[in-house]
């Protein structure tokens, strides 16, 4: 029930926020709870060649100067974290990956308040151990 399968990537998607305590790189703790749930999908025998890829959505490039940078800093912050906690939860360092988009303002999900931190946020996907990923190594140690 915490993964949903989302069409345009392909992959499935971890389907519940991820939040963090005011714009810091640290895990709140109902989302701590939520990727501990989500990283012991990984230690069933289904799921041990599986991967996360865990991709840091940053501000619209239409930030005024100097806060891009800022916003940019933090979500990948917190990309690393999520990254991070999922290591110390069990998963394997080959199971996860770190990327980042720069999320456009036009597709930029905001939140009923609105706000432009709803379009900082990072997003958990999860393919097979075949899904071709650019710098990932297949396990056979060959790099895409």
């Amino acid at each position: 029930p915490l993964l949903r399968f989302d069409p345009l990537t392909g992959a499935y998607k971890l389907d519940a926020p991820v939040r963090f305590d005011a714009d810091a790189p640290r895990l709140k703790p109902e989302s701590e709870k939520l990727l501990g749930e989500f990283a012991q999908l990984f230690g069933k025998p289904a799921g041990r060649d599986l991967r996360v890829l865990v991709v840091a959505r940053s501000g619209p490039a239409s930030a005024p100067n100097g806060t891009l940078d800022a916003a940019r800093r933090r979500t990948t912050e917190q990309a690393w974290a999520v990254a991070e906690f999922l290591r110390k939860s069990g998963l394997r360092s080959d199971q996860i990956g770190v990327s980042g988009v720069e999320a456009a303002e036009s597709v930029a999900p905001k939140s009923q308040t609105g706000g432009e931190a709803e379009s900082r946020r990072v997003d958990l996907f999860v393919t097979g151990k075949s899904t071709p990923i650019v710098g990932w190594d297949d396990g056979a140690g060959a790099r895409h």
